[in-house]
């Protein structure tokens, strides 16, 4: 009978500091305790030492020692991390999580256009202060969606972690999100009141895009835009180098009923 001390060992069970987790305050026979971890040491090598008060000899002494375990920050990743979510390169992704405690150092981020079966090898940021709070209030950091070659598809995940200490302390994306490219009609095709075209004419459509896009689909609408319902072409490649165009030659003469002057929209 009596009472207990449990302490902790930051070095293997070779020296057990100078301060208990609890001593002289819980029953021996009790069977459990209740630790709120501190954040103040991420040892490699702990270990716990529950003992009888006045009796903690290592050899002779009333103990029990604990096989070596880690202690590590905490780290939740909470956005982007839902279902339904979509971006275009360009826009600003408040990545966002809960650190503990949020002195613990810094973060890598990284991202995988699979899912994460790709193994997050897509730098974000490295060496970020955990701690950071851009907006004032969430602990995060804003990343603007860069046009590099890959990024573009369905299956996008974010993951942050520890830096230097990955497999130790790390979250990530539970769900895919999209990021899409982006495409902007320029030149004439983009329209404006002095912009006349006529049945006949060869004219050319002209935009602007980011992202691997591929192949594009060109409609126009003859009703301000609420539908997109015939066809220029379909399956022409985006362009190079960021622009791309396709020579309409010539303007059929079906594009207007009835030989109306009307008002088009490409998409």
């Amino acid at each position: 009978t009596g009472t207990a001390d449990i302490r902790l060992s930051q070095d293997d069970g070779t020296t057990w500091g100078s301060t208990a987790i609890t001593e002289n305050t819980v029953d021996i026979n009790a069977g459990s305790f209740t630790w709120t971890v501190p954040g103040t040491a991420f040892p490699d090598t702990a270990k716990i030492k529950v003992a009888l008060d006045g009796d903690e000899s290592a050899t002779i002494g009333y103990r029990g020692i604990s096989p070596t375990f880690k202690i590590v920050p905490y780290l939740k990743l909470l956005f982007p991390n839902a279902t339904g979510l979509s971006y275009s390169i360009g826009d600003v992704v408040y990545i966002k999580w809960t650190p503990y405690p949020d002195s613990f150092g810094n973060v890598d981020i990284t991202y995988d256009t699979n899912s994460g079966s790709g193994g997050y090898t897509n730098n974000i940021i490295l060496g970020h202060p955990a701690n950071t709070k851009p907006n004032g209030t969430d602990y995060g950091y804003e990343w603007t969606i860069p046009n590099v070659a890959g990024i573009v598809g369905s299956k996008v995940r974010i993951k942050v972690f520890w830096s230097g200490k990955e497999a130790t302390c790390f979250d990530n994306s539970l769900y895919d999100f999209a990021i899409k490219g982006t495409i902007t009609l320029t030149g004439e095709a983009n329209g404006g009141p002095a912009v006349v075209w006529k049945n006949g004419d060869s004219k050319a459509i002209t935009w602007n895009y980011t992202g691997d896009i591929g192949l594009v689909d060109i409609y126009y609408s003859t009703d301000g835009g609420e539908t997109y319902a015939y066809d220029v072409v379909t399956g022409v490649s985006v362009g190079t180098g960021g622009s791309g165009s396709y020579l309409w030659s010539p303007i059929p003469d079906d594009v207007i009923a009835n030989d109306r002057n009307t008002t088009i929209r490409f998409k």
